[in-house]
């Protein structure tokens, strides 16, 4: 098989644990995310106890199932971190 035919066949299976992130885990992440933002100009995101974002069949990737808990990241394309 050629790489971008095992590119193209690539599938992932994922199941996860449906248990709480703990209130102290939370902090930490949220403390870590919000920096990261503030140095970076980056998005990100943490969402909890979401479970309709990976509720069906990722059409190119893959199933997810358990998953309530995940990052949403984003950047504008033209940021340069040596102009900030």
């Amino acid at each position: 098989m050629e790489l971008i035919e095992a590119i193209k066949s690539r599938h992932s299976v994922r199941k996860y644990a449906d248990k709480p992130i703990e209130v102290s885990k939370l902090a930490t992440l949220r403390l870590a995310i919000e920096e990261a933002n503030a140095e970076s100009g980056l998005n990100i995101q943490l969402v909890v106890n979401e479970p309709k974002a990976f509720g069906s069949k990722l059409h190119t990737y893959g199933t997810f199932s358990g998953v309530r808990n995940y990052l949403v990241m984003a950047a504008m394309t033209s940021i340069n971190p040596k102009t900030k």
